[in-house]
């Protein structure tokens, strides 16, 4: 049984097109990076509460070089989840450059989660409701973050970076194209055959998806693309890929597992999955 595949990681690359890519609604645009934040990290294991203090930024670019304003905002997440749940903000301060916030924005999450999370803070001109503009990020890994030590408990001064790709919603596209040498019980070797698709992510979540069923095919010739959206590309990085050919049984009987094929991080092999 072979099964082929192609897979395509999609990134918008234009600056209108990467800002778009965020979570929030509306219409986005990236600024020229400039300026530092200042904040700490602050875990309170009384109440199993990540604390990320927002003091201040200075010298920040224009969300609007034109009319030279700026009316900033701090937002942040703990990746790779970029969920409405994951996301938190400060409130927006009005024309300046040089904000001055001194606000708590608390996860609750249990310490031992933190270790395979990044935190982003990012910073954001607040235009007009829908209106949105890139002003820099920071982002810090904390798996190897010290939360006991007192230095890492004080407020630092961070240089702000431009959009990082890693952190970018992308599209994952798996084209399915088709399979040969398939084991039928059939007196003709015909099959009712479909493929279903599971990307496992670090976490383990399980996003699935399958193609049509082909019916009474030996050779199955699916070229159909599935395509998993808002995927981080730090994400696929740690994530894997189960590919696995299904017969459809009627209705009431449990549909036959006839295998498949598992792609992880640097493997192109084929390795036997077992049906649940």
């Amino acid at each position: 049984m072979i099964v082929s595949d192609f897979l395509l990681y999609s990134i918008q690359d234009s600056t209108c097109s990467i800002s778009s890519t965020c979570t929030e609604d509306g219409n986005f645009e990236n600024a020229r990076v400039t300026g530092e934040i200042e904040f700490c990290i602050v875990y309170n294991y009384k109440t199993s509460c990540l604390e990320i203090c927002i003091k201040a930024c200075k010298n920040l670019a224009y969300g609007d070089e034109k009319k030279k304003k700026c009316s900033p905002y701090i937002k942040t997440y703990l990746l790779p989840d970029k969920s409405p749940q994951s996301k938190l903000k400060t409130t927006i301060k009005k024309n300046t450059t040089h904000p001055t916030f001194s606000e708590t924005l608390r996860y609750n999450i249990d310490r031992s989660q933190l270790e395979t999370r990044s935190l982003q803070v990012s910073v954001w001109h607040s235009e007009t409701l829908k209106r949105k503009v890139f002003l820099g990020e920071v982002i810090i890994p904390l798996d190897s973050w010290k939360f006991e030590e007192d230095s890492t408990q004080s407020y630092n001064w961070y240089q702000l970076n431009s959009k990082n790709k890693m952190t970018i919603l992308g599209q994952l596209k798996v084209v399915i194209i088709g399979a040969k040498n398939l084991p039928s019980l059939r007196p003709d070797g015909t099959l009712n055959s479909f493929v279903k698709v599971c990307l496992i992510l670090p976490d383990n979540r399980q996003l699935k998806q399958k193609t049509p069923v082909l019916k009474k095919k030996a050779c199955p010739q699916w070229n159909h693309q599935l395509v998993f959206s808002d995927v981080l590309l730090c994400e696929l990085l740690d994530s894997c890929l189960d590919i696995t050919v299904w017969d459809h049984a009627a209705f009431g009987v449990t549909d036959r597992f006839l295998g498949g094929v598992r792609l992880e991080r640097g493997k192109t092999i084929l390795v036997a999955i077992e049906s649940d």
